[in-house]
């Protein structure tokens, strides 16, 4: 049982698992994700051979979740699987003082990746 903890971080992380029912331009049906949505929230729809679409929830109509993705719904097909995300949160340091990034914390300026700061501050409290 001592090694239970290391076995445990060891697992890959628990995702609630919906479905994309529709794409109409750039909004995102989604549904099976159940209950305790709230819009903001995070999530990534699945593309066969291509990098996954992140995405945010905007709106909600009756059982349907509406998304809209932040890349292209290039190869996206009804049926895909989606998944909710982690809420964002970044750990900024004197390092970042000066850089470009966008609205998750992504480096824009072409200077490379950002140094973590020892903190993290979630981008969306409470």
């Amino acid at each position: 049982m001592a090694d239970a903890p290391a076995l445990l971080r060891q697992l890959p992380p628990h995702h609630r698992w919906g479905r994309l029912a529709a794409v109409r331009g750039a909004a995102l049906s989604v549904e099976g994700l159940g209950g305790g949505l709230s819009i903001g929230d995070r999530m990534m729809v699945r593309r066969p051979g291509q990098p996954a679409v992140e995405g945010e929830f905007v709106a909600f109509e009756g059982g349907t979740a509406i998304a809209v993705p932040e890349g292209s719904t290039e190869g996206l097909a009804p049926g895909a699987r989606v998944w909710l995300e982690e809420p964002l949160s970044l750990a900024p340091c004197d390092a970042w003082l000066g850089r470009v990034i966008d609205g998750q914390g992504r480096p824009l300026d072409g200077r490379g990746p950002l140094p973590a700061g020892r903190r993290a501050v979630p981008l969306r409290r409470p």
